[in-house]
């Protein structure tokens, strides 16, 4: 006969099955919903190896550009080690006739002195520049390897919920279904109603999908079996409670 029943906050009229057909409606949504984020998870999971392999290239720039800076920073010792020559033969104050003496040496020393800071300068702002787009190319590898751990975390967090969610649905609806078949008149009615109280709930996957889960949730075990284990087990008591579906939570990704 005929009934309403009511999920979330709508009313449907059903014939029969009403609790499984409500998870007909629901489960495939939420299996391709997870069939998503799982590829989903792996797609991120393969950014962030990618990431790794970027930070490994970084390092080895970072090493380069230590040894391309190391002829920079010997020049630059030496460049201090000259300057105070430099100062006292080009500061200094002469007799006029030794100016012409003077001069010379202080040219000897300073030429060269002002083409190593010349080469000193010119290095050092070629090094510069590629130090810091390096340090960049780092920054920006560490932020967007960021992002996708707190994705990577978000998608596990939302995939998490919505197994648990497709797990509760076909637990519910297996309880279910053994409740109500537990009513059949014989062993083989029962059976009989078990495969097709199930076969309604999981309606909208496919045919492999469905006995997937028809073995996760039965096992090797046939029908009959399953019958007579839920009426020994105490639940088919006259006062155990019809188990209702929830709602599943919002599909949105936290």
């Amino acid at each position: 006969m005929a009934k309403w029943v009511a999920f979330g906050a709508a009313m449907f009229l059903v014939a029969a099955f009403p609790v499984t057909r409500a998870l007909a409606d629901d489960l495939p949504g939420l299996e391709k919903e997870a069939a998503q984020l799982t590829v989903e998870k792996e797609q991120v999971t393969g950014k962030l190896q990618q990431s790794i392999v970027a930070k490994h290239r970084n390092e080895q720039e970072f090493d380069r550009l230590d040894k391309l800076g190391a002829p920079i920073k010997a020049l630059a010792t030496r460049i201090e080690a000259q300057r105070p020559k430099v100062e006292s033969l080009c500061h200094r104050t002469v007799p006029k006739e030794q100016l012409a003496a003077a001069t010379a040496q202080c040219n000897a020393v300073l030429i060269p002195f002002n083409q190593d800071v010349s080469t000193y300068k010119t290095d050092r702002g070629k090094w510069n520049t590629m130090h810091n787009a390096a340090v960049e190319a780092e920054k920006a590898r560490v932020a967007a390897a960021q992002l996708l751990i707190e994705r990577s975390k978000a998608v596990e967090r939302r995939l998490a919920v919505v197994k648990e969610a497709i797990a509760r649905l076909l637990r519910n609806a297996k309880l279910q279904c053994m409740q109500d078949c537990s009513k059949s008149g014989s062993t083989d009615a029962a059976g009989y109603c078990l495969q097709r109280c199930w076969d309604n709930a999981v309606a909208g996957l496919s045919p492999v999908e469905r006995n997937r889960q028809y073995q996760a949730q039965f096992g090797t075990r046939t029908v009959e079996q399953a019958i007579e284990e839920y009426k020994k087990s105490g639940a088919a008591d006259p006062g155990h409670k019809s188990l209702k579906i929830k709602e599943p939570p919002s599909p949105t990704l936290n």
